[in-house]
């Protein structure tokens, strides 16, 4: 496993573990061959991981396609390696558009496995607590109480078109 990246294993309840990277990916005065290895590194690992749910959570130093289209910007080599990750892996970001740096770029970001991202909330940004020129990224995880996929069911009342005029009329 690369120096830039830590992979823990989060066990949620006894039938869910996941797979969580942490990252610090070069910044963008590293070399070319530098930038593209810490990449290949990470992917390598994530398609490597057997898990079935997979978090990547980090300063990425890079911003997606949707960034640079929003703002009719050119992508870095750092980006390019975000947008080609996120497609290998099936990762999708969380992330709102909003600025995480000082530097005014969406460069911190929490990427979750396309499989479960219905389970997680919109990223939100907050003010960092210390001096720092990033900004804090968070996201909420649902996780239902249920495993076997089936809820308790609801009652049922009589069918609309059982409905006496009266009873929908206001």
């Amino acid at each position: 496993m690369p120096t830039r990246v830590v992979q823990i294993e989060l066990e949620i309840d006894t039938a869910t573990t996941v797979s969580v990277y942490g990252v610090y990916m070069p910044t963008e005065g590293a070399t070319k061959e530098e930038t593209k290895a810490a990449w290949k590194d990470l992917r390598d690992a994530i398609l490597a991981d057997t898990h079935e749910h997979i978090w990547v959570i980090g300063d990425m130093n890079a911003v997606t396609k949707e960034w640079h289209n929003q703002r009719g910007s050119r992508p870095g080599e750092a980006d390019t390696q975000l947008d080609d990750i996120l497609e290998a892996c099936q990762l999708t970001p969380l992330g709102i558009g909003v600025a995480t740096h000082a530097g005014g770029r969406e460069i911190d970001h929490i990427l979750v496995d396309n499989s479960s991202r219905a389970r997680y909330s919109t990223a939100r940004v907050m003010p960092a607590d210390t001096d720092t020129d990033h900004s804090i990224v968070c996201a909420e995880i649902t996780k239902s109480a249920k495993t076997d996929g089936i809820g308790e069911q609801r009652p049922r009342g009589q069918p609309l078109h059982e409905w006496e005029e009266a009873q929908y009329t206001i």
